[in-house]
């Protein structure tokens, strides 16, 4: 038997930061593993959408994290 986490209680939105890409690019990648519908990406693919013209990451990305600060989504 398995044991599984309870539901976050609390999911707080907030706007993408710098220091959110790793763990953003880590989410991405388990979510490929199972999904197997893309094949993941990397820091850098991730760091080149980011950082692309007209992108404004930190006004136009947003995150989500449960209560302890864990990037969700």
């Amino acid at each position: 038997m398995s044991k599984t986490s309870a539901p976050s209680k609390s999911i707080t939105i907030r706007t993408y930061q710098p220091n959110d890409l790793d763990k953003i690019v880590a989410l991405i990648n388990a979510i490929d593993a199972i999904e197997k519908i893309e094949d993941g990406t990397s820091l850098e693919e991730m760091r080149n959408e980011i950082d692309a013209p007209g992108v404004y990451a930190e006004q136009n990305v947003f995150v989500a994290e449960d209560e302890h600060q864990k990037i969700v989504g």
